[in-house]
């Protein structure tokens, strides 16, 4: 399956090649995998389709060259990090600056926003991309690792360790599904409180950079639509899950709900309509599986524990990861759309989480910006996005894992989950 290494890997460097890989590489960026073809790559980059054969076996080894690509410049960045010295707390806020930047200008979460593209029909591919988005991280790995050594923590840091805080670096899915960039200084003030609060956790650092994931809306699904009508957006959400946005046909969507084009226009307006209203109904039917409260279970971290895996298997679970890939995946094409599902999905969970947070509980104390430190704890203990990119559901242990590891980084920073072990 794809290229040999030997055979890209000889070629990749070549002004050709580097010219083709860079046309190709914004084409799959802006249309996804789907919607390029090697023809169209060879018209835009001005080369024949034999040369493209030349270099690369098929249009999987092409992508993924390309795809390799997008990180090249985080991957250098992330080398020199490493190589430079100060203070724990700055060495890490230069990595969670580089990881953001990535986020937002393209590379790392563009390469991401690509994998969760195929994940679906090319699972193979796409954990071969994931594989390679953590291997990235191994600059952030070895520095964590030294950062253990010099504070008398021996042990050896896996991998997963520097993917949790990329995913706090990064804002989990923010990016992902549209939300605005940051301002410099807000960029540079979130990087020092990622870095701060991943090496002391968050009881040490009690006042975030104050951001809120509050829901937006907090309406409930409409479940009283007309049964023909609740039948066109169940047939129609199937069809976009499947098909993508592009790919799905109104046509047959309304001839499997036995529904006419005018009663699917007179409801919805458009495709686009009938999208947006699946979608909301679908986020708005996840969100309600969320508690309104954190129930008492004695100890603060026993009900910070319970509430957490609860989030952790609903929003790893297999409809919130089918919905955050369709929405990932047409977030270019309806970035608001994208922000009102984030918002939704999350602060389902974020809002009772915050609120629970500035309250002192059973021996915790208070926390000044509940809402900054409850979207890290749900990043945490959600994996972030990778959950996403990959055709396999989070297995429970990792999900417990996940939700141990987001506890003990907010008691005692990565280090707590080091001695935990």
């Amino acid at each position: 399956m794809g290229s040999s290494p030997d055979k890209s890997a000889l070629d990749e460097r070549s002004p050709r090649v580097t010219h083709l890989l860079d046309v190709a590489r914004k084409m799959f960026v802006a249309a996804g995998y789907d919607a390029v073809s090697l023809d169209s790559v060879a018209r835009a980059a001005g080369v024949s389709k034999e040369t493209i054969y030349r270099h690369f076996d098929n249009k999987e080894a092409l992508f993924r060259a390309a795809a390799r690509g997008l990180r090249m410049a985080f991957s250098d960045r992330a080398e020199h990090i490493r190589a430079e010295s100060g203070p724990p707390e700055l060495v890490l806020a230069r990595f969670a600056r580089a990881i953001h930047d990535s986020a937002i200008e393209g590379g790392y979460l563009s390469a991401l926003w690509l994998t969760i593209a195929v994940a679906h029909a090319l699972p193979e591919l796409a954990g071969d991309l994931r594989d390679d988005a953590i291997q990235r991280l191994e600059p952030l790995r070895a520095t964590l690792e030294r950062i253990a050594r010099e504070r008398d923590v021996g042990a050896t840091v896996p991998p997963v360790l520097a993917a949790d805080f990329g995913s706090l670096a990064a804002e989990g899915p923010r990016h992902l599904m549209g939300w605005p960039a940051p301002t410099e200084d807000e960029r540079a003030r979130l990087a020092l409180q990622v870095a701060t609060f991943y090496l002391h956790g968050g009881l040490a650092v009690p006042d975030g950079p104050g951001a809120s994931s509050a829901s937006a809306e907090v309406a409930p699904p409409d479940l009283e639509r007309p049964p023909h009508i609740a039948e066109l957006m169940r047939t129609a959400y199937r069809h976009f899950l499947s098909k993508g946005f592009e790919g799905a046909s109104l046509d047959e969507i309304g001839a499997e709900a036995r529904v006419g084009r005018g009663t699917l226009y007179r409801h919805f307006g458009s495709k686009a309509g009938i999208f947006e209203a699946v979608v909301l109904e679908r986020a708005r039917v996840i969100a309600a599986l969320a508690p309104r409260k954190i129930a008492d279970c004695g100890d603060w971290r026993s009900a910070l524990r319970a509430y957490l895996c609860g989030a952790s298997a609903v929003l790893t679970g297999k409809d919130s990861v089918a919905l955050h890939r369709l929405v990932i995946t047409e977030a270019k094409r309806a970035p608001e759309l994208a922000q009102r599902v984030y918002m939704i999905l999350r602060g389902a969970w974020t809002d009772a989480l915050a609120e629970w947070l500035v309250q002192p509980a059973h021996g915790k104390p208070p926390i000044a910006d509940g809402h900054w430190h409850a979207d890290q704890l749900v990043t945490l203990a959600t994996l972030g996005n990778r959950p996403f990119s990959t055709a396999q559901a989070v297995a429970a242990d990792d999900r417990a894992a996940a939700v141990e590891r987001a506890i003990a980084v907010f008691t005692g920073g990565f280090l707590a989950t080091l001695r935990a072990d």
